[in-house]
């Protein structure tokens, strides 16, 4: 399945964040990065949870707390 998240700011810090996550067996592999949109290709889970654990790894960087985002499937 596909995720996007949407962020002016960080991307490469996203995009490593991301890439580096190896728990539960989810893997998330970077796609493209066009302006303010990211891509990645998560392993197979349901779309809430995806998003909400996309949203979760990006808020526990150290950067993520202030900063603006949004993910879509």
């Amino acid at each position: 399945m596909r995720i996007v998240v949407n962020s002016v700011l960080m991307g490469n810090q996203i995009i490593g964040a991301l890439t580096s996550y190896k728990e539960d067996n989810v893997n998330y592999e970077f796609i493209s990065k066009n302006g303010m949109k990211i891509e990645f290709e998560v392993t197979e889970m349901e779309k809430a949870a995806a998003v909400d654990l996309t949203k979760k790894i990006i808020r526990s960087q150290d950067f993520g707390s202030a900063l603006y985002f949004q993910v879509t499937v």
